[in-house]
């Protein structure tokens, strides 16, 4: 079943948009907290935007698919949309406005909800109803490892991109204690003077910029893969 083109591009094309919806819903949070002050609860308020335009969107395309019977503008249409409105947020910064990242969690929701039904819709449409099951269950096992795969890898990635942040702007704050205080209570555990530093290195962690330019990681091989391990350990255990 895997073998069958329909079933892989629609299992991968889960894996990456899921994987792209649950990074972004989390680390936008955190933005929230650790870079704007908000509260848990407000920075939840915060992420309507996107998740508004993903549910709106999602039926205005079940009903552009129903009208026009073609499913791969969608998703080719909603992918781009998606990819553009996540680069757009990489620009985020300590001050942004607020219609700025309204605007750009706007254009990826849309993009997200326009592409993100249309894989079970292309398996459906394509397939004989006694092989729905089975290509159902591969598409959801990608939209799982995807989701899983991407939030640790984003982990292992934003911890070690904060601590290099730390040491080199904040040299005197402990990166222990930051992450150990929650990502908006570090201002209570820090000097005032150093709060505006350990904010900036939330905010560079966050989001990698391609200004940052490509370094070679293989000498730091083991490091690298052992945060990667230690982050599926805590997930896991998080999860269980």
């Amino acid at each position: 079943m895997v073998r069958k083109r329909i079933v892989l591009c629609a299992a991968l094309s889960t894996f990456f948009l899921f994987g792209s919806l649950l990074t972004q819903s989390y680390y936008l949070s955190i933005y929230f907290q650790s870079v704007r002050a908000f509260s848990p609860s407000l920075s939840g308020v915060y992420a309507l935007p996107g998740i508004l335009s993903q549910v709106i969107f999602a039926g205005v395309s079940g009903i552009g698919v129903s009208k026009i019977a073609y499913y791969l503008p969608f998703t080719v249409f909603g992918s781009a949309l998606n990819t553009i409105g996540t680069g757009l947020m990489s620009t985020f910064t300590p001050t942004s406005a607020t219609a700025a990242w309204v605007c750009y969690q706007i254009i990826s929701g849309v993009g997200r909800g326009c592409s993100f039904q249309m894989p079970m819709i292309a398996v459906q449409n394509t397939l004989p109803k006694h092989e729905h099951p089975v290509s159902m269950s591969i598409m959801m096992f990608g939209q799982s490892i995807g989701g899983s795969l991407a939030l640790i890898i984003a982990q292992a990635v934003f911890n070690r991109g904060l601590k290099n942040a730390l040491k080199y702007h904040a040299p005197g704050v402990s990166y222990g204690q930051v992450t150990a205080a929650g990502a908006r209570d570090f201002r209570h555990i820090i000097p005032i003077s150093s709060v505006p530093v350990v904010i900036d290195s939330y905010n560079e962690a966050l989001w990698i910029r391609v200004e940052e330019g490509w370094s070679d990681q293989r000498g730091n091989r083991g490091e690298l893969y052992g945060m990667i391990f230690n982050e599926t350990i805590a997930q896991a255990a998080r999860k269980y």
